[in-house]
């Protein structure tokens, strides 16, 4: 019999892909455009475009790794652990760089869905829901 799929990790895998459309439709134009125009360094271009492109692949591999997880029990936690520490490590260096370089957290509230999928993907599962 098929074990049953996570829907902690289900959510999460959720959270993560719609945090990939964010990051692409409207991260896009609001943030890697106008940096891109504010620059002609063709070294800065690429390392922006690198950076940019990484983080939009990160969200993606992170949804569909979850995704995978919430249907292969024998993956879930190592899984969940690994992309939750990325994820907080993220969240950490949002929140630490808005608060040192603005002041504040809002500007960059990246931070926030980053510890919140993060933590649901560290939260112990139910007792009827396998590691």
């Amino acid at each position: 019999m098929p074990a049953r799929p996570s829907p902690r990790l289900m959510t999460a895998a959720a959270l993560l892909g719609l945090t990939a459309a964010v990051h692409v439709l409207m991260g896009a134009p609001e943030v890697y455009d106008p940096l891109r125009a504010a620059t002609e360094a063709p070294v800065l271009r690429l390392y922006l475009a690198l950076l940019w492109h990484f983080v939009t692949a990160f969200f993606v591999l992170g949804a569909l790794a979850v995704g995978w997880a919430a249907f292969a029990p024998r993956a879930r936690r190592q899984t969940a652990v690994a992309v939750a520490l990325l994820l907080q490590a993220m969240g950490a260096l949002f929140a630490g760089f808005g608060l040192a370089v603005l002041g504040e957290l809002w500007t960059a509230p990246q931070w926030l869905i980053a510890l919140v999928i993060g933590t649901l993907l560290l939260w112990p599962p139910r007792a009827e829901e396998p590691a």
